[in-house]
């Protein structure tokens, strides 16, 4: 047996060939200040907890019967609880990223994987979470780099994609975000350990996405077909650890789509507009696309799991106008992971998002004003979080933390006489995790 060079990560532990896996998530939040008016100077004011459950296995079906076998993933997930993003401060991204998607159970993947060409090459199919493979945050000390935060902004991807490639009043479902899964098929291909490049087709169904949708696996209601790529690079310093990443992706939604100026029409149904504000003749749009760049670096330490070290993230997004509510979109954060040398586990994380409305969104809303309508000018949404992880057993996290919404919904410029907007707010967080 060969030693390890001076300085290189040690090898990791084999993985059993069936592995168990769960967990219990919980997280609560509360505006102290800002929030939606309810006449005068006074806001809502309000608290919100949701909680995920989920339960699921990995069996390696080679080694548990000595062939050439792939490897069946498999995730239940459940969600309850309430959100306090839309009870009392009205902005557009959960300050809750565990709220979402239908508050139901979902097979969130139940898919085969099978690894060919000594491992250089991944197929996948099956119900696949789309999350799990494009836009996703990079691997630090055992985590994902962006879910040290609560904020939905940040943790899991960037927030721009997910919202306007989501369920929109077309009725696409788009990029299939967490915890949900579409029908599909994906191919990764790893030359080498530093290097991969993936492709996805999978199916589009509104039906999914919704709260009765979670265990649908039929293709009634289809509407087309989501076909995402993603390019990335790992860097590593001389021993071999990883340092850093950079990925690029981009996707195409072949679903006929509504045009922005008839979905913002659409969200209103008091509003009929003439003239400029006039719905668009042809209202749908076939496909929509979108672009993102994700990089992020160690800046010191270790990324090894149980290691002490300190890593910053910068990700950007750009959506297609005709269809896009979010045009472009940005999220930044640095990362500390143990705090004290006596602390080794425990985090400090800050961060910060911002949400730009699509320009032909803000003309069609400049034509209704002056038509008359008192409808809001959105301009971009921003939010700032600054959260604690106290690692306080081997499988529990509890992170208090603030987050900060800036002009939630944008609603806070150009605004018609008369039109109350919600404020910006001051939110106190506090997620638990227990996971095995």
């Amino acid at each position: 047996m060969s030693a390890l060079p001076v300085g290189a990560p040690p090898a990791p532990p084999a993985k059993p060939a069936f592995a168990l896996n769960g967990h219990i998530t919980s997280e609560f939040a509360g505006n102290a200040s800002g929030g939606i008016p309810l006449g005068g100077t006074a806001v809502d004011r309000g608290t919100a907890l949701s909680t995920e459950v989920g339960f699921g296995f990995d069996a390696d079906l080679g080694r548990l019967t000595n062939s050439g076998a792939g490897i069946v993933h498999a995730l239940v997930t459940t969600r309850f609880g309430s959100n306090l993003s839309s009870q009392a401060i009205g902005n557009l991204i959960s300050v809750e990223e565990i709220y979402g998607d239908g508050q139901t159970t979902r097979i969130t993947f139940l898919d085969y994987e099978q690894l060919l060409f000594d491992k250089k090459l991944s197929v996948e199919a099956g119900k696949i979470n789309q999350q799990n493979d494009f836009i996703a945050g990079s691997t630090y000390w055992g985590g994902n780099l962006y879910c040290f935060y609560q904020n939905n902004n940040i943790c899991g991807t960037p927030g721009g994609i997910p919202n306007n490639n989501g369920v929109t009043p077309a009725g696409s479902a788009g990029y299939n975000y967490y915890p949900s899964s579409m029908w599909g098929v994906r191919l990764k291909a790893s030359p080498n350990k530093n290097f991969y490049v993936e492709a996805a087709a999978l199916q589009v169904d509104p039906i999914v996405n919704t709260s009765h949708g979670g265990t649908y696996f039929g293709f009634y209601g289809s509407t087309g077909a989501e076909l995402p790529v993603e390019v990335g690079l790992t860097l590593r310093d001389q021993a071999g650890r990883m340092v850093g990443d950079l990925r690029l992706g981009a996707y195409y939604d072949t679903s006929n789509v509504l045009n922005i100026r008839n979905q913002g029409i659409v969200a209103v149904p008091a509003i009929v507009g003439t003239g400029p504000a006039a719905p668009l003749s042809s209202p749908y749009v076939r496909g929509r696309n979108g672009a993102d760049v994700q990089f992020d670096h160690l800046i010191e330490g270790d990324s090894g799991k149980g290691m002490r070290g300190t890593a910053a993230f910068i990700a950007a997004e750009y959506s297609d106008p005709n269809t896009a509510l979010l045009s472009t979109y940005v999220d930044a954060g640095i990362v500390r992971h143990g705090t004290f040398e006596t602390r080794p586990n425990d985090t400090i994380a800050v961060g910060f998002a911002k949400a730009n409305y699509n320009p032909r969104l803000q003309q069609l809303e400049l034509d209704l004003q002056a038509d008359g309508y008192a409808v809001p000018y959105n301009g971009s949404e921003s939010v700032f979080e600054l959260n604690y992880g106290w690692q306080a057993a081997k499988w529990v996290i509890v992170r208090p933390g603030l987050q900060y919404v800036l002009n939630p919904k944008g609603e806070l410029t150009n605004l018609p006489p008369g039109l109350i907007v919600p404020k910006s707010a001051l939110v106190f967080g506090l997620a638990t995790d227990i996971s095995f």
